[in-house]
């Protein structure tokens, strides 16, 4: 402690010690003063010598006693505040409590302000939350209160868009602009459109010109998306900017060549995307500032892309899968026919027989059964290893024991004969066995005992003949009545390609005109047709149209049925407006291919001769334009109605069906 300090420590204690020696003799002489009311004169002296034993004397104890008085008096009057100090003191009391309210108030609002603008845009921008942490540190940091103007000042600044919109602590109150409203509007201005994203050539990756101005463009729109991190928005378009020349090199925007390419793949889940906006007119750029494009449709893209693209990978493996099965299967129906084919092309000499069937084969069973794919192939050939003197006539038995009833049905009537023959070289020492299989094989000889099977397999010729007319790549024909354009091979009607199918099921050369040219001429439809020939429809005179006509031949030469559920596979059908069967009614005739049974009722799938497009011209009193005529795409429903209209009615219904 430095010297003065001591002294005017000592100082200090002496002034403590007199002070209070004063109080005692002051409070000693008081009791004097009382007691001498009681004491006699001797009394006095006593008091005398008492004060005189500590220095003091009455003199000076009353001296004493009034300073302290006069002392206590000044302090009394220094200690009291005078009007102005008192008015000093309420009105700083009235501002503290003011500003506590102020900020009270301030943080209140501050704190709203804070959670509406986050709960409204935190979406659109992923870190506002965490912005708004780092402005509060900083504001800390800096010593600036919520609410102040500092401090206001720097929140308008660091969230752009955004106003304070209340009073600022320590300024008189002004009229805001609402803070929502107006981050609205700067939101609304900074939205993709085609307005904000106006370009003059092309940006990104491939032959981009990547002009300056267009590439900042780019930039604000991908990273308004949120396609462009801010990290990545900060550094490229201040590489941008920073760039001395009018184009900007590549290398200096691989974030935002990057960005286009996700927005190509991710958000528009392109097959094929490359990171390029061409120009103004890409498709890229038009998808960008479409309707349906804005922060959270992107971010929503993008977060259910791996998803899509797991599927998008699924599908596409099963795709290969689908069509490296489909290779296998068209390979192995290659090799079928190849072998098919081999079968056909075997001679039937004996030499062949003798060297690649008996001595190959030391069992009849499975001789027999080498022999089941002949009988449907080359017939001829097991006719001849059954005639064969070398071939034991048990063959014959152990074939049939692998025949089915179909390939019997198929078999030709000399190939059966055949069968006969050896069953009855063998029937010697297998009587039993040869009448039972003889029974089984006279079923399928005899034609006539079996006519519901023999008219199945003729209708489903009839229905393979529609098939292939419908796929004849050379059938151009369009919808027309008149016989020059039939000749000339250009027009068809319904009851034209019906007498076609007739006439190539009947005749092998009318197959062949029809596989080569694609029609068949009215000249030879009345050379080839047999059920609805020339002869039998001119006999039907008392009926206008000719389908009306061919039905009259089918009741007259075949069987006729206006039930549906008589109608089968390959059966002519006829159809007509209205739900009345008479033959009046009558106006078209199509062939039945298939017959399907869908959620417990039948379709009744047919090939035809259509209009498909043409329209009757009244002036010419002909069908003009249209498309090809002949298809097979539409059916008969089980209530007989086709081409169901608007009303729930029907354009045709059912008339009645048969077969030659």
């Amino acid at each position: 402690m430095f010297q003065y300090e001591k002294e005017e420590e000592k100082e200090k204690n002496t002034s403590s010690t007199s002070q209070e020696e004063l109080k005692k003799a002051a409070r000693v002489n008081a009791e004097i003063n009382e007691s001498r009311k009681h004491l006699d004169p001797t009394g006095e002296k006593e008091v005398e010598e008492y004060l005189a034993e500590f220095g003091h004397t009455k003199e000076s104890i009353s001296a004493a006693a009034h300073a302290q008085r006069v002392a206590e008096t000044e302090a009394k009057k220094a200690n009291e505040k005078s009007p102005e100090q008192v008015q000093k003191e309420k009105e700083a009391r009235r501002e503290a409590s003011k500003q506590a309210i102020e900020r009270a108030g301030a943080s209140k609002y501050y704190t709203k302000l804070k959670k509406d603008t986050i709960f409204r845009y935190g979406k659109r921008i992923p870190n506002l939350k965490l912005a708004f942490k780092d402005f509060e540190s900083k504001m800390s940091r800096e010593g600036l209160e919520v609410g102040t103007r500092g401090f206001v000042t720097a929140l308008e600044a660091d969230f752009v868009g955004l106003q304070w919109g209340a009073m600022i602590r320590g300024e008189e109150y002004g009229e805001y602009v609402g803070s929502a409203s107006v981050l609205n509007r700067e939101f609304e201005k900074k939205k993709v459109d085609a307005k904000n994203t106006q370009i003059s050539k092309g940006v990104g990756a491939g032959s981009a010109a990547n002009l300056k101005g267009d590439v900042l463009i780019i930039q604000q729109a991908l990273h308004k998306l949120g396609l462009l991190a801010d990290t990545d928005f900060a550094s490229e378009s201040e590489a941008v900017n920073n760039t001395t020349s009018p184009s900007v090199e590549k290398d200096s925007i691989q974030a935002t060549i990057a960005a286009i390419e996700k927005f190509q793949r991710e958000v528009l889940r392109w097959g094929t995307y490359d990171g390029n906006i061409s120009g103004p007119g890409s498709g890229t750029l038009k998808a960008m500032h479409s309707e349906e494009i804005d922060y959270d449709h992107v971010q929503k893209m993008i977060k259910g892309f791996p998803d899509y693209e797991a599927k998008r990978k699924a599908k596409k493996e099963a795709e290969a899968k689908k069509k490296q099965e489909l290779a296998k299967a068209e390979e192995a129906r290659k090799e079928e026919a190849e072998r098919i084919q081999c079968i056909k092309d075997e001679p039937t000499t004996d030499q062949h027989i003798q060297e690649n069937f008996i001595e190959q084969y030391d069992s009849l069973d499975t001789f027999a059964k080498v022999l089941i794919d002949y009988v449907e192939h080359n017939p001829d050939l097991v006719i001849a290893i059954l005639n064969s003197e070398n071939v034991e006539d048990e063959l014959s038995p152990k074939l049939l024991d692998h025949l089915t009833d179909a390939h019997l049905a198929a078999a030709s009537d000399d190939l059966l004969c055949s069968l006969q023959d050896s069953l009855s070289r063998w029937y010697d020492w297998a009587f039993d066995r040869y009448e039972n299989e003889k029974a089984r094989i006279e079923r399928f000889v005899a034609v006539e005992q079996n006519e519901n099977l023999l008219e199945s397999k003729q209708g489903e010729k009839r229905a393979e003949i529609a098939a292939e007319a419908v796929n004849n790549k050379n059938d151009k024909r369009k919808y027309r009545w008149n016989t020059a354009d039939k000749k000339a091979g250009k027009g068809v009607d319904c009851s034209h390609f019906i007498r076609e199918i007739d006439a190539v099921y009947h005749s092998e050369e009318a197959k062949k005109q029809k596989d080569k040219n694609g029609f068949l001429t009215p000249k030879e439809l009345n050379k080839y047709c047999k059920t609805f020939s020339l002869e039998r429809i001119n006999e039907q005179d008392k009926y206008e149209r000719g389908t009306q006509k061919m039905v009259a031949v089918l009741k007259e030469h075949g069987t006729f049925s206006d039930k549906l559920e008589d109608v089968r596979v390959g059966d002519y059908v006829f159809t007509g407006s209205g739900k009345q069967k008479d033959i009046s009614t009558v106006s078209h005739v199509v062939i039945i291919t298939k017959i399907e049974e869908v959620d417990g009722k039948k379709r009744y799938y047919f090939a035809q001769s259509g209009k498909a497009g043409a329209k009757w011209n009244e002036k010419t009193e002909e069908y003009e334009g249209g498309t090809e005529s002949v298809s097979n795409k539409y059916h008969i429903r089980s209530n007989g109605g086709l081409w169901k209209k608007k009303d729930g009615t029907y354009k045709n219904y059912f008339k009645g069906g048969g077969r030659p």
